[in-house]
């Protein structure tokens, strides 16, 4: 008795759709900010996948692809730009089926959910934590008087120069092994004074013992 085999099928090939992206769209405030050339690639990759108010879902592994780099890469300079307030990741997203939320801020005056009414793309819900530290912010406002509002001013004053100081390590420095060991020293607590006084010498960041 004969059998018969049933045909093999034939397996065609999707061919992947052409790339429709023809241009990025970046906020001009990061002309005062200390942005590496790797962290500028990764912002422009990225803002290339945004809708018209900054918000984007793109992986940090479709980001490397684009750039011919690793995701660790990606991850290590998406991590600066949101210490630069240049980026927000938005909280709330079921990141294991699509990328995490990423805002880009190209207003800072604009919240969260000004932005995504403008895009008419609406983000997730504010989680327990976010709504806690809501209600509390709101309480403090109601309960303030004249003294805090003073010492608020003075922190923001305190704040503002720390944060110039901060800025002036960072650009003081020029390679991205420097710039990576200056971070993790301001990171960790050391005294910026004491970081200033060293550069100043003309010693390298890396030689920094404490």
């Amino acid at each position: 008795m004969e059998y018969n085999l049933p045909k093999k099928k034939k397996i065609k090939e999707k061919t992947p759709a052409p790339d429709q992206r023809k241009f990025a769209v970046v906020p001009l405030h990061i002309l005062e900010k200390p942005l590496t050339f790797g962290s500028l690639r990764v912002l422009i990759v990225l803002s290339s996948y945004c809708n018209k108010a900054g918000f984007s879902h793109v992986s940090l592994n479709r980001i490397a692809n684009d750039l011919g780099v690793t995701s660790q890469t990606v991850s290590y300079h998406m991590s600066r730009l949101q210490r630069l307030k240049i980026v927000k990741k938005i909280s709330g997203h079921y990141t294991m089926i699509k990328g995490a939320t990423r805002r880009i801020i190209y207003d800072d005056n604009i919240s969260n959910e000004d932005a995504s009414r403008i895009a008419q793309a609406p983000i997730e819900p504010y989680n327990n934590a976010e709504i806690n530290m809501m209600i509390k912010a709101k309480r403090m406002n109601k309960n303030k008087d004249i003294s805090k509002q003073a010492k608020s001013k003075d922190s923001k004053q305190s704040k503002q120069i720390y944060n110039e100081e901060v800025t002036s390590l960072l650009m003081s420095v020029s390679s991205e092994s420097e710039l990576a060991r200056l971070t993790i020293l301001i990171e960790s607590g050391t005294p910026l004074e004491s970081l200033r006084m060293h550069i100043d010498k003309g010693l390298s960041v890396l030689s920094y013992k404490g």
